[in-house]
């Protein structure tokens, strides 16, 4: 933890280094040439990349660690996640039938739903997108399924998807680590669950399926 902290702290001083060479300029009326001022917006740029890499692998790190398994009732859980995600204008998020219990550290939970959520809305279709979040019991099994109207994986792409820091497009085209996925098998496999994956029917986009044993009562 040390270490990450003081390698966070390097990184935002990186990306603030551009905003006090700006600011030492113009006190001292010195015009920034606009190549000058490309490379700093570069250097910004990649520093808070550099930043958010540093705090998804740590998360990654301790995913599946966060605090002791207890019962998660799935309905007033995600009426809960619901309330506090602050998802763009311009997406809609459908909670569909949700039901069952899941046996999980709550701080997981939170972190499982949160990834995916944030996956379906980088990758989803823009300028508006759709995603769909439902869970049922079937045989004494919990199934939470997460769909977007994306472009979703291909096929013989849908395993290196999960692996961390793989991107399905340029950084430059999409923020993000690219270890949101890797984080929700994580979790999920700590929790002794599956995770499959697939294309939506419903909206064409990336269908994140996973099966818990689910918890009576």
């Amino acid at each position: 933890d040390v270490c990450s902290s003081d390698l966070r702290n390097s990184a935002r001083a990186l990306s603030e280094l551009p905003t006090w060479i700006r600011e030492d300029l113009d006190e001292q009326d010195i015009p920034l040439p606009v190549g000058v001022s490309d490379s700093l917006d570069l250097l910004e740029r990649n520093a808070k990349r550099m930043d958010q890499m540093l705090v998804d692998l740590l998360t990654y790190a301790r995913s599946g660690q966060r605090g002791n398994p207890a019962p998660v009732g799935l309905a007033p859980f995600l009426e809960d996640i619901e309330a506090c995600l602050c998802l763009p204008v311009s997406v809609t998020l459908s909670v569909k039938t949700v039901e069952g219990t899941v046996q999980m550290a709550k701080e997981d939970a939170k972190m499982l739903i949160k990834v995916l959520i944030d996956n379906a809305v980088v990758h989803g279709a823009h300028p508006k997108g759709r995603i769909e979040l439902s869970a049922w019991v079937s045989e004494g099994i919990v199934h939470l399924v997460v769909e977007d109207d994306g472009p979703g994986i291909a096929p013989d792409q849908m395993d290196k998807a999960f692996m961390p820091m793989r991107k399905g497009q340029r950084r430059d085209d999409v923020e993000g680590s690219g270890m949101g996925l890797a984080i929700a098998k994580k979790i999920v496999a700590s929790a002794n669950g599956t995770l499959f994956a697939g294309q939506s029917a419903n909206l064409g986009g990336l269908r994140i399926e996973m099966r818990f044993p689910g918890v009576v009562g």
